[in-house]
């Protein structure tokens, strides 16, 4: 049975560079959809439409309908495409105003395999 995903504290405003980001680039707007996989540190794996918010050289602003336990990993795909775009670790969750979730992705490295 799952248990209640932990959700970031709230933090004030949702702007795009908020006071206690440490990143060394700022966050460019983004606009878009795209289906995203979430699977949960124990392997439970939930499909969902991301709304792109914003990104950066190391992560991505997403919101989604359904929230993400801190530390799933989210692969994140084009419509029409079957190799993910961006594979990337959630580092922050916190419920949206605008409704559903407002998801904080540190991007990840895929490693290539040798064939």
């Amino acid at each position: 049975m799952d248990r209640e995903p932990k959700i970031s504290p709230n933090l004030t405003g949702h702007a795009l560079n908020l006071p206690e980001d440490r990143r060394r680039t700022a966050r460019q707007p983004e606009a878009g959809t795209a289906r995203g996989t979430i699977t949960c540190p124990r392997g439970n794996t939930k499909l969902t439409v991301l709304e792109l918010r914003d990104s950066c050289p190391g992560g991505l602003g997403v919101r989604a309908a359904v929230p993400a336990e801190i530390g799933s990993v989210v692969d994140i795909f084009p419509f029409a495409q079957p190799i993910p775009m961006t594979h990337a670790e959630v580092i922050r969750c916190e419920p949206d105003p605008e409704g559903g979730y407002r998801l904080g992705l540190r991007r990840r490295v895929i490693a290539a395999q040798a064939g």
